[in-house]
């Protein structure tokens, strides 16, 4: 798409989060879950196909080589993020957003 000149990508994401229970909210409401401030709490976020478009193939014939260069175009290099992207690569598919317990430079 252009506007104004300018070229505008349009791009859609699944989003989803998760409050964890079980052990894990029993760590966090634990005396020294508590002290260090732990929140059960999860984030990811996946690049997906968008409606309609030439992202992924939904021809039957498509050949595999087709479909993988396709997919190839929906990569996401996964990162870590704590509110703001922290400089860590995590190697999934995905981007990972939790409240991670950090020292004082983010690393």
């Amino acid at each position: 798409d252009i506007q104004d000149g300018s070229v505008v990508e349009t791009q859609r994401w699944l989003l989803s989060c998760a409050l964890a229970g079980g052990a894990a909210k029993e760590m966090a409401i634990s005396e020294t879950g508590a002290a260090r401030g732990l929140v059960p709490w999860v984030g990811a976020a996946a690049r997906v196909p968008r409606r309609g478009s030439d992202d992924v193939s939904t021809e039957d014939g498509a050949s595999e080589e087709k479909r993988t260069e396709k997919n190839k175009n929906l990569a996401v290099d996964g990162r870590a993020f704590c509110f703001l992207p922290l400089p860590v690569r995590t190697g999934l598919p995905v981007h990972v957003h939790a409240p991670f317990e950090l020292s004082s430079n983010r690393r």
